[in-house]
């Protein structure tokens, strides 16, 4: 499996999707690899896009982060060139909501959405089911 990332198609901009996935991936098989996945990415998140005034910011380039890192590294690896100042509203609006109910847990007492009653949009609001 050769995987290409083309220079123009190398940013990221916190978007959602593919914690999402994991969310939905999770709910449907219960495989807790798609929450160490979820842990994984957290800790990444935090390592290379976390700014250091506050926040998160994408990257110019995911090419442009040093491989070489421990997670018990503290943030801010990736140089300032490379970093986007700017926090979208739907990193906090669904990114960080999926990783929420990824990690939620009835058993601790997490108040989880009973996913027959409750849908989400495609903005990650909860929607009730009507009968």
């Amino acid at each position: 499996l050769g995987l290409h990332v083309k220079l123009t198609d190398a940013h990221h901009i916190l978007r959602p999707e593919m914690v999402e996935s994991l969310y939905y991936l999770w709910l449907a098989t219960g495989d807790p690899m798609y929450r160490e996945w979820g842990r994984q990415y957290l800790v990444t998140l935090n390592w290379c896009c976390r700014l250091r005034d506050g926040g998160f910011g994408g990257l110019d380039s995911v090419l442009s982060a040093d491989a070489d890192w421990e997670e018990e590294d503290s943030m801010g690896h990736v140089p300032e060139e490379h970093a986007r100042k700017k926090m979208e509203s739907f990193f906090l609006a669904e990114s960080l909501k999926y990783l929420l109910l990824l990690f939620s847990d009835a058993d601790r007492g997490d108040p989880v959405p009973n996913v027959f009653e409750y849908i989400y949009n495609t903005e990650a609001h909860p929607m009730k089911v009507l009968d």
